[in-house]
């Protein structure tokens, strides 16, 4: 397992990186999740701001307001917010790709999809999402909704989302190369491996694979002093505009885990955040075994990824990560991580 790790404060001189990669901290990971928060919720953040609506407002529309076919859907009446912090009733995932083509994902190749528009393949993906949702059950995790926010914002700016992000990224003064989809990888970018059936240059995410690698709940790839770079930003750029403080400061009122977009910590004797976390922590997780944690009060940061489904996704892997998260951010909470992590030689199981 390759593992590469960022930490230390944010807009100060206190970063730290370290890799066991052969290509040290220059190695580009598949992101998996973590594309939810750093890109579908820049772009939700910076579309409320465009607005000039109060936070509250803006976050309160129904997204049928940006995708018609939701209007006498079940889905109707659901806020922006509610997809944004998986509290719409939806399902968690379905494999669309698999249903539309009726082959076993680790069959599936780029040009089984590579005739149909983008428009076409959207249009699939909503059709799927409202004919298997008959009604809303609870709350769940759910890379559906996310799906429906990206669709939403494709809509409302009659632009791609990869032509969102990098106007983004230019206008927030991030690097062209910094946390990028898997198209616009190439040889100069090293690459790490995922599951064995891809090429190292395609997302591991199947509905991500469907959209061509540009998605909003999957499909940057990055490294970790990329993301660093993006905390950065987002740290400076909230404190700088009061509307907007409500996304990194949290109302301590709600008990629930998800928070503008954000994962919270809710067990610190299981959680991947480790022990002696923060109160007000926040951050993320990725199938592919990325994570990243920070503390707006403190400034503090760390991220940590890893190819954990390389060769393949397995329980052995799974324990293997979490052992290795709850180490290296608790070790950061703690103040016992040095400024030259020893990355933890894996073992079957265990580190």
């Amino acid at each position: 397992m390759q593992v590469s790790a960022c930490w230390g404060e944010l807009n100060s001189n206190q970063l730290f990186e370290e890799s066991n990669s052969e290509f040290k901290t220059n190695t580009y990971y598949d992101l998996a999740s973590l594309t939810k928060v750093i890109l579908t919720s820049s772009l939700l953040v910076e579309t409320c701001q465009r607005s000039h609506l109060p936070w509250d407002d803006f976050f309160a529309t129904p997204l049928s307001e940006w995708v018609d076919e939701l209007n006498g859907s079940v889905l109707e009446r659901i806020s922006i917010r509610q997809f944004w912090e998986h509290r719409s009733g939806l399902a968690p995932h379905i494999n669309i790709p698999e249903i539309l083509t009726k082959k076993d994902f680790s069959q599936l190749r780029s040009e089984d999809f590579s005739k149909t528009s983008r428009q076409a393949k959207w249009k699939n993906v909503l059709d799927l999402i409202l004919s298997s949702t008959n009604h809303l059950g609870d709350s769940a995790y759910s890379d559906l909704g996310f799906l429906l926010i990206g669709l939403g914002l494709e809509r409302f700016y009659e632009r791609n989302l990869d032509e969102l992000w990098n106007s983004w990224k230019k206008d927030h003064s991030l690097r062209t190369d910094d946390l990028i989809f898997a198209k616009e990888l190439s040889p100069k970018h090293h690459v790490c491996a995922s599951e064995a059936r891809h090429k190292s240059f395609e997302v591991n995410d199947d509905n991500a694979f469907y959209l061509d690698g540009v998605a909003p709940h999957a499909g940057l790839f990055g490294t970790a002093a990329g993301i660093a770079k993006w905390m950065s930003v987002i740290h400076e750029w909230v404190s700088k505009n009061d509307s907007m403080k409500k996304w990194i400061h949290q109302d301590h009122d709600s008990a629930d885990r998800f928070y503008y977009g954000w994962d919270r910590p809710q067990n610190p004797k299981e959680s991947h955040a480790g022990e002696s976390y923060p109160a007000d922590l926040l951050g993320h997780l990725g199938y592919t075994g990325t994570a990243l944690w920070w503390t707006p009060s403190q400034s503090k940061f760390g991220v940590l990824l890893t190819n954990r489904v390389c060769p393949a996704a397995n329980k052995e892997n799974a324990k293997i990560i979490k052992n290795l998260r709850r180490e290296f951010f608790s070790g950061l909470w703690q103040g016992t991580l040095k400024e030259k992590w020893q990355i933890p030689k894996i073992k079957s199981g265990s580190i």
